[in-house]
């Protein structure tokens, strides 16, 4: 393997939400039942194809609101813009799996992007940008 460049400066950002891409908010997946089948890539209904086609990419969510604490791993689940068009939202500040909704809209941080996350708790914000890939 030979190193064709090095030391580049990084792509922008790509939005999650508000000025950028806006993540499904019902349907995680509706065109498949089996990953090894061949189905429809669609970005812009299904949640699983809309993380996938950002995958590997640098993405920024603004103005993160935690719908769930600081999971064991380090994980924590927040909704963009605050929350705003999010699915039907608990009096905390969590969000509510339903019948036919079960939340594409949730972002998962992880302590991968985040090395020391915080301790959160539901209805927790994060008024600046977040990072990662």
């Amino acid at each position: 393997m030979t190193v064709q460049s090095s030391g580049n400066p990084l792509p922008a950002a790509i939005i999650i939400g508000s000025g950028g891409r806006q993540p499904p908010t019902q349907i995680i997946e509706d065109d498949a039942s089996n990953v090894e089948t061949d189905g429809v890539f669609d970005p812009d209904n299904d949640g699983i194809d809309f993380y996938e086609a950002l995958e590997g990419m640098l993405v920024q969510v603004n103005d993160a609101v935690a719908v769930g604490a600081t999971t064991a791993f380090g994980e924590i689940a927040v909704l963009v813009d605050g929350g705003a068009g999010a699915s039907l939202r608990t009096p905390r500040g969590g969000i509510v799996i339903q019948a036919n909704d079960f939340n594409p809209e949730r972002v998962i941080l992880d302590d991968v992007i985040t090395p020391n996350p915080p301790d959160v708790l539901v209805g927790d914000s994060s008024p600046a940008r977040s990072w990662g890939r």
